[in-house]
């Protein structure tokens, strides 16, 4: 395979990470002013744009509310039960994708695939750190800081992008058949993200933070362009905690990308005085354990430590999830498509994008001849 350096170049590494209204895929971002050959700004056109922009942000923060605590906000989350459709409901399920940005999948894992995936989970991390599912005094922040962050349950790191763990739950049929449906064609490439954890903080464990409010497509792509999702191992609710969404802020993405100054990169923050926070509704997404979780990459989302105080026992996690994210291989380039071939095989992780495949972490542990996978494998590969 190919070296990785144009990959490890453009890499955005970030510990805290993990498209108009059509279910037909679109092309790749729009191109720069620079890519299509028009004139570059005058250095005095592009002081102006930056002096528009600092005076836009300076009346948005007179006018903003003080930022809300960590309690104000957990307050704030609307638990009630999220939608759930079956996969075979498309109609239904994608509807309410493109109206509220997000969608509930009932059971893309059957209780013997969410067992297995679970077994896995813990396998990874026995052998990647010094946790040990049955002593929960093992479950220590020094040894998660090794594979993810500790404020957010985000892994990211260890050679999790190409563990036994997430390709089990990239290849649930389930999985599949929902962003078949998205974007309609078989032929897709999958992320090599992460995954993500909570600890029962009422047993004493580190309590996860909200608050973080971002979203994962920048200025530059305009339209629908990736759908992220995860397979939770365990029920979520206001005891547990788990993926928090500002519905129908997918609508409102130039606004939440004004003032992005590279809207080539697919990571913006939103800050505690947009109006967004203000005016919409905050929701924890719930779904039953088992369940799969869709949301469009430019929907306002985080996650969020439990509202409520959990119930379950010391040595059982709050929350386990298997992020993923299909893409149609028609958008990637002849050259990604090597990198992504590389990057498996040298066991790296990436962000959530399939076909802009930027380094997190790696090369890693999970080392493996892509002619020996699997043929599902191999597919979403690429």
């Amino acid at each position: 395979p190919p070296p990785l350096r144009q990959m490890a170049a453009a890499a955005v590494v970030r510990a805290d990470v993990a498209p108009a209204m059509s279910h037909k895929p679109v092309a790749s971002a729009l191109p720069s002013a620079e890519a299509v050959g028009a004139e570059p700004k005058a250095p005095a056109d592009e002081d102006e744009a930056e002096k528009a922009r600092a005076e836009r942000i300076a009346a948005r923060r007179l006018q903003a509310a003080p930022p809300p605590s960590q309690e104000a906000q957990l307050a704030r989350l609307d638990a009630s039960p999220s939608p759930r459709f079956d996969v075979g409901d498309s109609t239904a399920w994608l509807d309410h994708l493109d109206r509220e940005g997000y969608v509930v999948i009932r059971a893309a894992a059957d209780a013997e695939q969410r067992l297995e995936a679970e077994r896995l989970l813990w396998e990874f991390l026995e052998d990647r750190t010094s946790w040990r599912r049955s002593t929960p005094s093992t479950w220590t922040d020094e040894a998660f800081a090794s594979v993810g962050n500790i404020h957010r349950g985000i892994m990211n790191r260890g050679g999790i992008g190409q563990s036994k763990f997430q390709w089990h739950t990239r290849t649930l049929p389930v999985v599949r058949q929902a962003f078949e449906r998205i974007w309609e064609t078989d032929e897709l490439i999958v992320s090599f993200d992460g995954a993500n954890v909570f600890r029962p903080w009422n047993h004493g464990f580190t309590k996860t933070m909200c608050g973080w409010w971002h979203v994962d497509q920048g200025r530059a792509s305009q339209g629908r362009h990736a759908v992220q999702g995860f397979v939770s191992l365990y029920a979520a609710d206001a005891t547990t905690g788990g993926l928090t969404v500002l519905p129908r802020s997918h609508l409102r993405h130039n606004e939440v990308v004004q003032d992005q100054k590279d809207p080539t990169i697919d990571f913006c923050t939103v800050q505690p005085y947009s109006a967004l926070l203000q005016e919409h509704v905050h929701r924890l997404v719930t779904c039953e354990a088992g369940d799969l979780v869709l949301w469009d990459s430019r929907l306002v989302h985080a996650n969020a430590p439990a509202p409520a105080t959990p119930v379950g026992p010391e040595d059982q996690l709050l929350r386990a999830a298997s992020y993923m994210c299909m893409t149609p291989k028609s958008h990637a380039e002849p050259n990604t498509l090597l990198l992504r071939r590389s990057a498996f095989e040298r066991g790296f992780t990436t962000t959530h994008w399939p076909h802009r495949p930027n380094l997190v972490d790696g090369p890693g542990p999970c080392v493996a001849s892509l002619k020996f996978a699997s043929p599902e494998i191999r597919a979403l590969v690429g």
